[in-house]
């Protein structure tokens, strides 16, 4: 998110603009996942627009075995993960990562949907309650495999001298659109708020009010939010290496308040 306001900033020269185009921010994030390969496509293979048919086809192992009863006789067969599967709001995903490819073999590790500045709650709860509902699929070879998904915004408010209080702000409000998915009890989720930038000068005096004037292109303080989904007593290692950014000082975070807990 970082990167993406700072090329904002290399366009256009100015430092205050909400960025318009989200494909700025997809390809940031992919990008910066992309370090996290030794070598091309590997161990991460990231495709961005892909398909919820694609993804949620893969997200389980790619063999099982299972007891069958033929003729009488007990046994076990091998069976490979369907291909029809697909989530109930058909789409596709900012930023999907695979492992290996993007055959019959590759597995789903991650979904992530990014939206640019100040998205409606409508759009929030849409992407979210989509993120949610690959851990509650299963196939024939088992549960989604899934390790996490995530959800990331950017929240502008024009008021730098509160940088606290608007990433408590923040964090309320969508703490409260959390509680609105439904939760089957198969995933932990937590949402957390960070600066993505700040810049703070003293207002100018509105000449109508007589008030603060807070219109000032100089005193802006951009908000990071990100909210993250696990597999309901799934290992957290790597979510909160993802997380790392809401630990600072300036972060605030907190578990959704429909009983899911805190990544601690």
């Amino acid at each position: 998110m970082r990167d993406a306001c700072e090329d904002s900033v290399i366009f256009t020269n100015r430092w205050t603009d909400e960025i318009a185009a989200e494909y700025l921010l997809t390809v940031n994030v992919a990008k910066n996942i992309g370090k996290l390969n030794t070598f091309y496509g590997d161990p991460y293979v990231i495709q961005l627009e892909c398909s919820t048919k694609e993804f949620a086809a893969n997200c389980f192992p790619l063999v099982a075995r299972i007891p069958v009863n033929e003729d009488g006789i007990a046994g076990m067969k091998s069976v490979i993960r369907e291909r029809h599967h697909n989530t109930s709001r058909n789409g596709r995903i900012d930023v999907a990562v695979f492992d290996e490819d993007c055959s019959m073999r590759a597995t789903s590790l991650c979904a992530i949907e990014l939206k640019g500045f100040n998205p409606s709650q409508s759009v929030v709860i849409g992407d979210l309650a989509r993120n949610a509902e690959y851990f509650s699929q299963t196939s024939q070879t088992g549960r989604s495999s899934l390790l996490f998904t995530a959800f990331g915004s950017i929240e502008s408010r024009k008021n730098a001298f509160v940088d606290q209080e608007n990433l408590e702000g923040v964090l309320a409000r969508y703490s409260t659109w959390m509680s609105k998915i439904v939760d089957p009890g198969n995933f932990d989720a937590e949402v957390g708020t960070f600066t993505v930038r700040i810049q703070a000068k003293e207002p100018g005096i509105d000449s109508d009010t007589g008030g603060p004037d807070w219109a000032d292109d100089e005193n802006h303080h951009f908000i990071g939010v990100l909210v993250v989904f696990t597999p309901k007593n799934g290992s957290k290692d790597l979510v909160r290496e993802i997380l790392s950014d809401m630990r600072g000082p300036e972060s605030a975070a907190s578990p959704v308040p429909n009983g899911a807990k805190t990544l601690s």
